[in-house]
């Protein structure tokens, strides 16, 4: 889980770092979905066995694994209602104008790199939550 969480939030980043260096150059680049994917909640299934034999479990612990830890679950929400953001305002068949006559990303659009950051800082903390076992 914390590979899949690593190689996330590095793509992530890679289109922070490539939309605020173009935009400091004077650049206008067209912003694009990321189509950014989370599966922890089947990885944390997979917890429940070991060698193809499904190890013995309370309840409690069955219905936790089915279902994912909470935090893991909510980051994983907040990607796909950003990936659904950036499918209903990004993808067009008409161009779209990202841009204001002085060369700034217009106000509809600061969602985007702002939900990018929020989902990074998320999944940092997710991350460091998981490296520091303080999730169960």
């Amino acid at each position: 889980m914390g590979a899949e969480i690593r190689e996330e939030k590095k793509k992530i980043e890679q289109f922070i770092n490539e939309l605020t260096v173009a935009l400091e150059k004077g650049e206008k680049p067209d912003l694009k979905p990321v189509n950014l994917c989370l599966d922890a909640a089947m990885l944390i299934t997979r917890a429940g066995f070991n060698d193809d034999v499904f190890m013995q479990l309370s309840p409690n612990l069955a219905s936790s694994l089915s279902g994912g830890f909470d935090n893991v679950k909510a980051v994983r929400k907040k990607i796909e209602y950003f990936n659904t953001v950036c499918n209903s305002n990004l993808i067009s068949t008409n161009k779209i104008n990202f841009y204001t006559s002085q060369g700034t990303l217009k106000p509809e659009y600061d969602w985007y790199l702002a939900g990018l950051k929020d989902l990074s800082q998320r999944l940092d903390i997710v991350s460091n939550e998981i490296n520091e076992q303080a999730l169960p």
